[in-house]
Formats: C-alpha cells, sequence, structure tokens
C-alpha cells in the first residue's frame, strides 16, 4: 500500500502519512473537529506547495472562516475549493493539477442529493479515484447510519474502497499550567484492506488557532526527548525549557532542538520518561 504526505507532522512522522486512495474519516460523536482537521490538512498542504481541493457538502465552513485560518498560518487557500460542487464543476477543477489531497467533508449529504441514496456517493468516489490516482481522497463522514438500508449500503462501499479508516476521538485537555488553552484528540487508524496493525496518533487543536500544526510538532518532540516532573520539562543535558507543555514547546523551538530530536527517533539517545 502506497502512502503520501499528509502535511501534518504527527501523521507523516509517527503514523508514515496516509494512503494513496480513499481515506474515510468519521468519529463517535459531533463536533469534535472533524471538519477542522479536513481543512487544516488542505491547508498544510498548500503551505508545501501542493494544490488540495476541499468540497464541503455539509455546509461546514465559509470562505471566511478559510481566509481568516490561511492568513494566520501564513498559508495560500487559492487552491481550495469552498462550496457544494457539481460533478462537471469537480471534475473540471481537477484537471491539469497535481492534487496530493482531495477532502470530501459529510460524505452523506453527498449520498442523500441523490435518488438512489448511495449512486452520488459512490459515483463522485470512484471519478476523483480515476481522475487523481496519486492523492489521498479524505471522506469526512459526519454520521454513520448503519441501521438504515442507507447506512448498509454506504458501510458496504466505504469498506471495499477505503485503504484506512480514521477514527477522532477525544484524550483530554490541553493545558499551560492552570490554564486550559485547547484539547488533545487521539486520531486512530484501521487499515482493513492490509494486516498491518492500528496506528495511534495525537493531535492538539488549540482554541486560538484549531488544529495547530506548529503545536503538534513540538509537542511531538517534548514527548520524544523531555523529563517532565511536576510540569517542568527539560533535557538531560540540564536544559530547562518551561513550566507546562507550551512553553517546553516554544523553547525547543526556540533553540531549535526539535529537528534533532525527530532525527534521533530511531536511533534515541535519551531515555522518554513521559
Amino acid at each position: 500500500m502506497d502512502m503520501s504526505r499528509s502535511f501534518c507532522p504527527p501523521i507523516d512522522h509517527l503514523m508514515g502519512g496516509l494512503p494513496i486512495g480513499a481515506v474515510e474519516l468519521t468519529a463517535g460523536e459531533s463536533g469534535l473537529g472533524k471538519t477542522e482537521l479536513g481543512v487544516a490538512l488542505s491547508l498544510l498542504a498548500q503551505k508545501d506547495g501542493y494544490p488540495s481541493l476541499y468540497l464541503d457538502y455539509g455546509g461546514n465552513v465559509n470562505r471566511n472562516q478559510i481566509l481568516t485560518r490561511a492568513k494566520a498560518w501564513g498559508v495560500s487557500p487559492d487552491g481550495i475549493v469552498i462550496g457544494r460542487p457539481i460533478f462537471g464543476g469537480t471534475l473540471e477543477a481537477i484537471e491539469d493539477t497535481n492534487l496530493k489531497l482531495i477532502v470530501i467533508d459529510d460524505l452523506p449529504s453527498v449520498a442523500l442529493a441523490d435518488e438512489d441514496p448511495t449512486i452520488a456517493a459512490r459515483r463522485l468516489v470512484r471519478l476523483l479515484l480515476m481522475g487523481c490516482p496519486n492523492a489521498t481522497l479524505l471522506l469526512v463522514n459526519q454520521v454513520r447510519y448503519t441501521g438504515t438500508r442507507y447506512g448498509s449500503y454506504l458501510e458496504s462501499f466505504l469498506g471495499k474502497v477505503c485503504n484506512a479508516r480514521l477514527s477522532l476521538s477525544p484524550a483530554g485537555i490541553l493545558r499551560d499550567k492552570a490554564s486550559a488553552i485547547g484539547h488533545r484528540l487521539k486520531l486512530t487508524a484501521h487499515f482493513p484492506q492490509t494486516q498491518m496493525k492500528n496506528k495511534v496518533v495525537h493531535i492538539y487543536h488549540t482554541y486560538a488557532q484549531g488544529i495547530d500544526p506548529e503545536m503538534n510538532t513540538l509537542s511531538t518532540g517534548v514527548k520524544m526527548g523531555l523529563v517532565e516532573k511536576k510540569g517542568e520539562h527539560y533535557l538531560y543535558d540540564g536544559v530547562t525549557l518551561g513550566n507546562g507543555l507550551l512553553l517546553a514547546a516554544r523553547g525547543l523551538k526556540r533553540q531549535n532542538l526539535l529537528g534533532k530530536l525527530l532525527e534521533d527517533e530511531c536511533q534515541p539517545r535519551m531515555s522518554i520518561i513521559m
């Protein structure tokens, strides 16, 4: 199974990226951040110079939200399509582009737009898979209607075409000292087409920046190379980085230590106590 970059540091570094082809993203409850993650991945792909296509069938975001987030991250949102495109428009949008990531937000809404509740979703997914064979097609499935005829058909279809099925679940509050600055999400990847074991990474959602790619990377480094006692983070050589996860992450960035810690993951020179 071929893997592609997701442009999200913890997913790429700890999970090996996302499979090329169809990938489902779902959660046990609404409001956990499925749309936020889809938007973040689209913007991060843009930041690295790869066009991405974001198809919003559920009306979950608006253009102003995308522009605000893109400006905060220093990213151009020009390659992201916002709205409810028709099939013809979708195919025109992907012509002559080197797409690495396509996000379909709210797959059930695509299906419900057709007389047969599964034809629209299956047709759109297959068209995009054929038109962009080297891209990851992220299917945000807001709700699983497994108890209905519609849900059974869609579930069966996804089980056949998805190379990975991702699920988000809450994993605690993100704090800096006594202040809650966001929450942590557990992203579990199941690979139904292979014998690969499930993989788990944690993604940080800060209240100020949404899914925060910088916090993702820095907190990964924090867990890999630091000792923490009573909230104080420091390296084994005695360098103190700060009290609280956020300050420690900033210390890593300021001292340019993160890259070295990530390089040493395969042959660690530090014991990881956290």
